[in-house]
């Protein structure tokens, strides 16, 4: 986890793509399950990573609140976006790995410019369609394409 976050510190763009950890009765406690512990709304929040303009958590329900206090957003997107990323991608449901992908793979083609850099200034319109075309192929399962939200600018 302390080299997750430190690496924050050294690159433009975050991709996760792994489990998430929620935690009803303490959100601050919540988070992405990593290898040695798990990236918590707590550990970030103390942060800025004003470096990282890019973050896409395609991990289950990384955006969702707290149905107990649903007008407080203390989730890992929320928390990414607080302490400087002005782009977060985050899913409010759990997703299935098939139209995570899917998701994913068109969001990208569109988000890489051909020097090979990520260039997210308009990730939200492009999220957008990639949600869209994923709506048109599966229209009857809104599971697969209604997860997905951004968070920022």
């Amino acid at each position: 986890m302390r080299r997750v976050t430190r690496e924050f510190h050294h690159h433009d763009a975050a991709h996760f793509d792994c489990h998430s950890l929620r935690d009803p009765d303490d959100p601050w406690r919540s988070g992405l399950s990593l290898h040695d512990r798990p990236l918590t709304v707590e550990d970030l929040i103390e942060r800025r990573v004003d470096r990282l303009d890019f973050a896409y958590l395609a991990a289950c329900a990384t955006a969702l609140t707290d149905e107990q206090v649903p007008d407080e957003m203390i989730t890992l997107t929320a928390a990414l976006h607080y302490t400087g990323c002005p782009h977060v991608i985050g899913t409010l449901t759990p997703s299935t790995d098939r139209s995570t992908a899917r998701v994913t793979r068109s969001l990208y083609s569109s988000l890489v410019r051909e020097d090979g850099l990520l260039d997210p200034t308009d990730c939200a319109r492009l999220l957008h369609a990639a949600v869209g075309a994923e709506r048109a192929r599966m229209p009857d399962r809104p599971s697969a394409w209604s997860p997905f939200i951004h968070i920022g600018i």
